[in-house]
């Protein structure tokens, strides 16, 4: 009898569509489909990408008809796995000075997709159907882009550096640009009516347009705070500065009627209700952290991952301390911990064991938890010994 085991790989997003997830795994490069009825991965391709490193290089994704296209972090392409022919295309772009491409903002308007290259500062015109980039659109000359977001026609890109925010209409390609604040920005969304913005500080800011009126929020709770994730960390919370070195938040989400702020470093998950203003806590005491599990830490050095909003009711957040899917129901105010909700199959196994060469790292949890289910199953491969005197042949190049 075939055994399935836990699942617990990290990606940048989740794609789903119907009863399907689609995700990259960030370490490695490899596309994952998720069986959400069966809970069960039931596929695993590697990404032909030839980058000496495989960490984030294409670890966000989409699907558009029958095709996958994987946009590049660290990559200089993006790639396209159709799930149909289960062949790749590849579609390479043009960056100058080795800019780190950091694509993470997509979507699909009239039959084109369309990708916001945070690094270039410019939104990607991609025609499907030709597999090429057809226009560049440049939205500043400095700054990075810190995230954007779409609104029917409309893509509104946030250069956090600078205070502003750039609208690109989708028709037209004419651009516009607003100026919230001098102070810095990192997160935004948009509620249907107001934006919504968080910084390195213990405020929120509520942004109209058309009235060009900010509102800030910054009754924060007592116990908010920062945790310190470098090598000298004691696992406590500074809760005392109101302004920090790094961002307080990762991502900000409208579901429902709340805005959600998921945390970069810091220890709470806030949400806010639209209506009234109120700021809250999501308690989850899982998360709370220890000097023992900051540490533990080798791949990514902070929070959360945010992977999906189903249904526009639940949050799925990858956990860095839990190492597994969290999802949160927005409406019951209620989580779930998916670690053994979801497997890989052993085929899955063995392909995934193959596309990174048998090559296992003791620091990291995932590759201890593949080594230890193939020394059970006695299938750890040995290459052939080379017996060879290095001594010897130091000496004789030496003579």
């Amino acid at each position: 009898m075939k055994q399935n085991y836990d699942l617990s790989i990290w990606g940048d997003n989740w794609w789903i569509e119907k009863d399907k997830a689609w995700f990259v795994c960030g370490r490695y490069n490899l596309i994952c489909c998720l069986d959400l009825k069966t809970k069960l991965c039931e596929l695993v391709v590697y990404i032909p990408d030839t980058s000496h490193s495989k960490f984030r290089i294409n670890s966000f994704c989409m699907k558009y008809q029958e095709e996958l296209y994987c946009m590049p972090i660290k990559g200089k392409s993006i790639w396209i796995y159709n799930t149909v022919k289960l062949k790749f295309y590849e579609i390479c772009i043009d960056c100058p000075n080795e800019t780190l491409l950091n694509i993470r903002d997509f979507w699909v308007f009239d039959n084109k997709i369309y990708a916001v290259s945070n690094g270039l500062r410019q939104i990607l015109e991609i025609n499907p159907v030709k597999k090429k980039i057809e226009n560049r659109y440049s939205l500043c000359n400095k700054g990075d882009i810190a995230k954007s977001i779409k609104d029917g026609s409309q893509i509104y890109s946030l250069c956090g550096e600078y205070g502003q925010i750039y609208q690109f209409d989708l028709v037209t390609k004419e651009i516009m640009a607003y100026k919230i604040g001098d102070r810095k920005f990192n997160t935004l969304c948009f509620d249907g009516e107001r934006f919504w913005l968080s910084g390195n500080n213990k405020k929120l800011y509520v942004w109209n347009k058309e009235k060009n009126k900010i509102k800030i929020l910054n009754n924060f709770p007592t116990q908010f705070g920062m945790y310190d994730f470098s090598k000298n960390s004691t696992g406590k919370v500074n809760n005392i500065l109101d302004e920090y070195k790094f961002p307080i938040f990762l991502y900000s989400i409208v579901v429902g009627k709340s805005v959600w702020f998921i945390p970069y470093l810091t220890n709470k998950i806030i949400y806010i209700d639209q209506e009234s203003f109120v700021l809250q806590v999501f308690e989850i005491e899982e998360e709370n952290e220890t000097k023992e599990s900051i540490l533990e830490r080798t791949d990514l050095c902070y929070k959360y991952l945010f992977e999906y909003v189903k249904d526009n009711r639940y949050i799925g957040l990858f956990s860095i301390k839990n190492n597994c899917i969290l999802e949160i129901d927005t409406f019951e105010q209620r989580y779930k911990y998916k670690q053994y909700d979801y497997c890989m199959s052993e085929a899955c196994i063995e392909e995934y064991v193959k596309c990174y060469g048998n090559i296992f790292y003791e620091c990291n949890l995932r590759d201890i938890e593949i080594y230890t289910i193939l020394l059970k199953q006695k299938r750890i491969y040995t290459p052939e010994k080379n017996i060879k005197s290095v001594g010897s042949d130091i000496c004789k190049t030496i003579i």
